[in-house]
């Protein structure tokens, strides 16, 4: 049978076609088939959903490997297993999307088996190590829907901690697709999913917030390399309390230079420009009221004078609402940006 399988795949007919004829044969096939042919499948099944860079063969093994275990569910509980998967991971030095997603729908047919929580367990030992070592959004979001769906996987004490570093890392070093609607979506998406994981972990683990803000900070403060927007997926997931107290503890910082400041609130309002953004705004006039406080007048003149246009073309608030928070204190930051300049005419056109 597997070569029948095998010679479905490889022929001339449309792919739709030989979908069709890989249900139809799997289906109509008796259940008496001797264990070494029911490995034989499940072998193939898992090739061709492992294998990187053909939906069509990643789409034909998930539909072979799903049909035939409902069928042979013992034999697929002697296949899929602890030992299997640590070995089928030796094996491999990157892992890939398609290996992701194969064991989301393994760990889906495996439920209620006695060997579930092993295989949990080999995932908890190990997912921070993926994303450590493959920061790719793609991968990094497959990762995390895996850890959605299945908490159980979620790494514990240090390693969750690298674990949410890594993901704030890899969202700010992600860039949105300017080729395709269906990538620049897919980004998007991919964005949310890892928001939605963080998000979740920092609900049950409090004791991450500190220093997931402290990485952040890092982030958007490092001269040099400009980091992406992407990171207002995570940062909307933050209440307004820790808003407030982490923008008041930087600013007031006195090892944080004004450099450092005005790059990082200058990286905040770019955060604006993401698709979907939440929250920016609450960012923005939290830590211009923080500088404020501090008295760091150089950094709001130096920042107003560059990004606030984008602050009221980009914030919904501002262009939405006149009299909302974010338009406001960027009001106020143009009178006083305007009298620290001497009246300058520059902003009359903005504030009447």
């Amino acid at each position: 049978m597997d070569q029948i399988l095998r010679g479905i795949v490889a022929s001339n007919h449309p792919e739709n076609v030989k979908k069709s004829l890989v249900q139809q044969l799997v289906s109509k096939t008796s259940n008496n088939v001797p264990e070494d042919q029911n490995r034989s499948i499940f072998e193939i099944g898992t090739q061709w959903m492992t294998e990187e860079n053909s939906q069509f063969l990643n789409e034909t093994g998930r539909l072979l490997l799903t049909t035939w275990a409902k069928r042979q569910k013992d034999v697929f509980q002697k296949y899929f297993t602890e030992g299997f998967l640590m070995s089928f991971l030796a094996e491999r030095e990157k892992l890939s999307v398609s290996f992701i997603d194969y064991l989301r729908t393994s760990f889906d047919l495996a439920q209620h088996t006695q060997q579930i929580f092993s295989l949990y367990t080999v995932v908890r030992h190990r997912a921070h190590i993926w994303v450590e070592k493959n920061l790719n959004t793609d991968f990094c979001a497959a990762v995390a829907r895996l850890l959605i769906e299945y908490s159980h996987c979620w790494p514990v004490g240090e390693n969750l901690l690298h674990f949410n570093l890594s993901l704030i890392n890899a969202l700010s070093e992600t860039e949105l697709p300017k080729t395709s609607k269906e990538e620049m979506k897919s980004c998007i998406q991919n964005g949310a999913v890892i928001g939605a994981l963080l998000n979740k972990m920092w609900m049950k683990n409090q004791a991450l917030l500190f220093p997931v803000l402290t990485e952040i900070f890092k982030i958007v403060s490092r001269v040099g390399h400009n980091p992406s927007v992407a990171l207002a997926c995570v940062v909307q997931h933050f209440s307004t309390d820790i808003i407030e107290s982490a923008t008041s503890l930087v600013a007031a910082n006195p090892s944080v230079s004004d450099e450092s400041l005005a790059l990082s609130l200058s990286r905040m309002i770019n955060w604006l420009s993401w698709p979907g953004a939440k929250r920016v705004d609450q960012w923005i006039t939290g830590f211009l009221k923080a500088l404020a406080s501090a008295k760091k007048h150089s950094v709001l003149i130096s920042v107003t004078l560059k990004e606030v246009a984008q602050v009221i073309l980009f914030s919904p608030e501002a262009s939405q609402a006149p009299n909302s928070t974010v338009h406001t204190w960027c009001m106020e930051q143009l009178v006083y940006v305007e009298n620290c300049m001497g009246k300058s005419p520059i902003f009359k056109k903005w504030y009447k």
